[in-house]
C-alpha cells in the first residue's frame, strides 16, 4: 500500500509511561524531548508537529477513547506531518531519534493496542487528536487499510 506521492503523511504515536516525566527514572528520556522535537523540525521533509492549543478537537483526554486507562500524567503523545514516508523513516530510524527509541522499554509500558498510526493528508491539512483517535481505532479494529496503517503494513 504505497502513499500517493502528492499527499503528505500524518503520523501519531502514543505511549503509556512507566512514571511521570518529572520522575528521575525518566530523565534519560525527558531530557531529550526538546532535542528530538528540534531534530524533527529540522529534518528534510518535516511539515508540522502537534502542539497543544486548548481546542476541543485537540484535547488529550480524547485519547482515553482509545487507550484505557489513560492517566494524562502517564501519557506520551505526538503527531506530525511529513512530505512522505521516506522522510519520516529517515527521522525515526536513521537519526539520533533511533538512539532514544532503543531505551523505550525502560520508559514505556508494552501495550497490546497499536501505538503508531499513519495516514495520508492533503498538503496544508493539520490533523487533530480526535482524528488520530479515529485512525488508531480503525487500525486496531480493522487492521491496516488506506484509512490507517503502520510502517509494516
Amino acid at each position: 500500500m504505497k502513499t500517493n506521492r502528492f499527499k503528505h503523511l500524518a503520523q501519531a504515536n502514543i505511549a503509556r509511561l512507566r512514571y511521570p516525566l518529572s520522575d528521575p527514572r525518566m530523565a534519560d528520556m525527558s531530557e531529550r524531548i526538546d532535542e528530538m522535537n528540534r531534530l524533527a523540525e529540522e529534518s528534510p521533509g518535516f511539515v508540522w508537529r502537534f502542539k497543544e492549543d486548548g481546542s476541543p478537537e485537540n484535547d488529550l483526554s480524547l485519547l482515553s477513547e482509545y487507550m484505557s486507562p489513560c492517566r494524562e500524567s502517564l501519557l506520551f503523545f505526538n503527531m506530525s506531518v511529513w512530505k512522505g514516508e521516506e522522510a519520516l523513516r529517515n527521522y525515526v530510524f536513521r537519526s539520533a531519534h533511533k538512539e532514544v527509541m532503543r531505551g523505550r522499554e525502560l520508559w514505556t509500558e508494552r501495550l497490546e493496542e497499536p501505538t503508531l498510526v499513519l495516514w495520508t493528508v492533503e498538503p496544508g491539512e493539520r490533523p487533530t487528536v480526535r482524528e488520530s483517535v479515529r485512525r488508531f481505532r480503525s487500525l486496531r479494529e480493522r487492521g491496516p487499510s488506506m484509512e490507517a496503517f503502520g510502517f509494516s503494513r
